[in-house]
C-alpha cells in the first residue's frame, strides 16, 4: 500500500434494494443512510423531489421508482436524481472524491449496468 492509498477516503456504497436504498461507506458496519429509490410528486408530470418532504405540499406526494419490477432503470432522469440527492445529500461527498460501489439487481440488464457505472 502506497502513502497516497492510505490518504483515500473509503469507496461510496449504494444498496439497491426493492424498497429501499441503502448507502454508506466501505470503512463502516452499517449503512449511513436508507432512502426510498424514488422521487416523490404530488402530480405526474410535477418536477418533485428525493429525499425529504417539504413542509407545504399542496397535494399529496407520490412515489414514483425509476425502476420497474424487474430492477430494470425505466426512467433514467428519475435515476440520477436519486443518486445525486444520494451521493451529496446522503454522504455528503462529490462522486469524483471516491470509488463508487453498486450492488444491484441480478436481473439488471447489461446495457443498464453500463449506464449506471
Amino acid at each position: 500500500m502506497t502513502d497516497s492509498d492510505s490518504d483515500a477516503p473509503p469507496a461510496a456504497i449504494f444498496d439497491f434494494g426493492t424498497h429501499t436504498m441503502k448507502i454508506g461507506y466501505s470503512d463502516a458496519d452499517s449503512p449511513r443512510d436508507m432512502l426510498p429509490p424514488c422521487v416523490f410528486r404530488t402530480h405526474p408530470t410535477a418536477h418533485g423531489w428525493v429525499g425529504e418532504e417539504p413542509g407545504n405540499l399542496l397535494g399529496r406526494p407520490v412515489p414514483y421508482d425509476p425502476r420497474d419490477e424487474n430492477g430494470a432503470i425505466t426512467n433514467w432522469d428519475d435515476m440520477e436524481r436519486v443518486l445525486h440527492y444520494a451521493m451529496y445529500d446522503g454522504l455528503r461527498l462529490a462522486p469524483e472524491e471516491t470509488d463508487v460501489v453498486f450492488a444491484h439487481s441480478p436481473t439488471m440488464s447489461n446495457k443498464d449496468r453500463e449506464d449506471l457505472a
